[in-house]
């Protein structure tokens, strides 16, 4: 939906696997290993 609304966002999710599927099934464009790191993703977002 943030996409789609051309938004960026952080999303918080602590069980690896979710992520995984996530990203396979293009729920999620990244994944950020740290809050630093997902930040800096946002930054280079705008």
């Amino acid at each position: 939906a943030a996409t789609m609304a051309g938004a960026s966002m952080i999303a918080i999710e602590c069980q690896p696997s979710r992520i995984e599927m996530r990203l396979r099934t293009g729920y999620l464009d990244q994944q950020a290993s740290t809050l630093e790191q997902a930040l800096a993703m946002l930054d280079e977002a705008k």
